[in-house]
């Protein structure tokens, strides 16, 4: 068996080190020579080079191509259970709409080569036995290629009135441009650029996340004087692995090493086509009809759900089977079984597209009746009528005649049967019209403190950052004038790429300060309120501007959230 060549995937590789070609895993705990030994006999040597590709698709395929994933080391990725780091990252970043046109562009750069010399550090003997015989390992890590590399991924989603190929091309041209000159000097299309995303997974952090394409320019421009003088700054990028059996004798039975490349290319098309779906549901979820009505928003929620399920029952399946100490056609046999089985399942592909065909039938033409709706321009005054006398005459004193009394009961029981369906009514008022941001309801003010049961809880105004930093952002909601006391409030966020809403409650109580969610670094965020009172809600309030975290180098880094009630 020769040396195998793996890329490294942002793992931690070091020379000497033990590794299971049979679950693609790092084996950090033993060692079969001591570091001294192994420094000793290391050479390095440079191998400087540097060049850029780009590719326009997405797909599992091409992306695994793209950097140089073998088939073997593809299903240990797909499966979840290999990490990858730093640009590998790429692999797991996937379009969210069918329309989104995406252009990746690689910058590649190696700087030197380190090997270890195994046949003259065998010959000194000093070798531990207990860890050349270690059950788990089949390979020696003998040689590293340093160096790094830099993806970026533009995005731009193509609306109903734009033709998707021109975008995709004029996208394709823009990103070609990009190593070679600047930007002004060749794209005059002001408004491509403006409407294109940017996301960016490397081997090297940068000091500030890029917004524009623009930035995204000038930081290519910059990667080459990050990665140091000497390459000190550079990762292991490209991994040699030499056979432990050729050291102890023993040999070495393999099973997913061996797997053919149509089984692996048959579960490749398969989660593909999971993806797709997913695409699909997103594109359903923002259409006209999901925005204006819940019911078909939570439709598409809960296929969304299935096909999220129907992939991890997949995965959880397909690993334990590639990965069971048995012969490789028994394998592709029980692959080839289970593949099937789902096709024929409730939860398939085929079906789920079939659904999801159906709900854009009905969506469509439902978009041509809400695209008509006109938004509500106009306020509409709402104000409550002048207090009976009768509300005056419960708060009476008790000394009153029997008649009063009985008079008295009686209105009670007719104010305890209308209150709640008014209440109803009025929060239906209420939600409906206010869905819109256009629509501003207004209350007269309520003349009595203590006629808290018979009033209309206010609109909060619309969440507002105060400020914000590396792990924690102020959230400033400021009550109504005439609230008092301590009243629960519930805070709904979500991302802004997703549909459904979180929710956090909060009371407004001592300092009016209450800790909010765990929020991730440099995502966007927004924030609506709206106020509890002894489980009647009212009206959210405005949906906040866009509110976005800090960027970290780590990318996974929780973020606090402080909400500060203000009056």
């Amino acid at each position: 068996m020769d040396e195998n060549e793996i890329p490294a995937l942002g793992r931690p590789f070091e020379l000497g080190m033990l590794y299971d070609i049979r679950t693609n895993n790092i084996i950090t705990n033993r060692r079969i020579w001591e570091e001294k030994s192994i420094k000793l006999h290391t050479v390095s040597q440079p191998q400087p080079q540097c060049d850029f590709d780009f590719t326009t698709e997405d797909t599992i395929s091409a992306k695994t191509s793209f950097l140089d994933i073998n088939a073997d080391l593809k299903l240990s990725v797909l499966f979840g259970l290999v990490g990858v780091n730093g640009s590998a990252k790429y692999l797991e970043n996937h379009r969210r709409f069918t329309r989104q046109s995406r252009v990746s562009l690689k910058y590649r750069c190696r700087t030197h080569f380190k090997e270890l010399e195994i046949k003259t550090i065998m010959s000194e003997r000093q070798v531990d036995r207990s860890a050349l015989n270690y059950g788990t390992a089949s390979h020696i890590v003998s040689g590293i290629l340093y160096g790094i590399d830099a993806i970026f991924i533009f995005d731009r989603n193509a609306t109903d009135d734009e033709d998707e190929r021109q975008i995709h091309k004029k996208l394709e041209a823009m990103v070609k441009f990009l190593p070679k000159t600047s930007v002004a000097s060749n794209i005059d299309e002001g408004k491509l650029l403006n409407d294109v995303k940017f996301t960016y997974h490397g081997d090297i952090p940068l000091d500030c996340e890029p917004t524009s394409f623009e930035e995204a320019v000038n930081i290519y421009k910059t990667l080459p004087s990050k990665i140091g003088h000497k390459g000190e700054n550079c990762v292991p990028m490209t991994v040699w692995l030499y056979p432990l059996h050729k050291l102890t004798g023993k040999t070495l039975t393999l099973n997913r090493h061996l797997l053919d490349v149509t089984v692996v290319n048959q579960i490749q098309d398969r989660l593909e086509n999971i993806q797709i779906l997913r695409m699909k549901c997103n594109d359903l979820a923002s259409r006209p009809t999901c925005e204006y009505d819940e019911s078909y928003r939570q439709k598409i929620v809960e296929v969304r759900t299935i096909v999220d399920k129907s992939e991890r029952e997949l995965k959880t399946r397909l690993s334990k089977t590639v990965t069971a100490v048995t012969s490789i056609d028994l394998v592709k046999q029980n692959v080839e079984d289970i593949l099937k089985e789902f096709k024929k399942s409730t939860i398939s592909y085929e079906n789920l597209d079939k659904n999801l065909s159906e709900m854009r039938t009905v969506i469509n033409v439902l978009d041509t009746c809400v695209r008509k709706i006109q938004p509500v321009t106009k306020d509409i005054p709402f104000k409550l009528p002048p207090k009976e006398n009768f509300f005056g005459d419960l708060r009476e004193d008790e000394s009153r005649s029997t008649t009063a009394e009985q008079r008295k009961q009686k209105l009670r029981s007719n104010i305890r049967s209308l209150r709640k369906p008014v209440k109803e009514d009025i929060d239906m008022f209420i939600l409906k019209y206010s869905e819109t941001e256009k629509t501003n309801i207004k209350q007269s003010n309520v003349e009595r403190d203590d006629d808290f049961e018979h009033s209309i809880s206010v609109r909060p105004s619309k969440p507002s950052i105060i400020r914000s930093f590396k792990d924690m952002i102020h959230i400033a909601l400021q009550l109504p004038r005439n609230v008092t006391g301590d009243y629960l409030y519930e805070v709904s966020y979500r991302c802004v790429d997703d549909v459904v809403w979180k929710i956090f409650r909060t009371e407004t109580t001592g300092i009016k300060k209450s800790l909010g969610p765990f929020l991730k670094c440099n995502t966007d965020y927004v924030f609506r309120v709206r106020r509890n009172c002894n489980g009647v809600l009212g009206e959210y309030s405005e949906i906040s501007d866009v509110i976005k975290t800090e960027y970290c180098s780590c990318k996974n880094c929780d973020v606090w959230c402080w909400f500060i009630f203000t009056m």
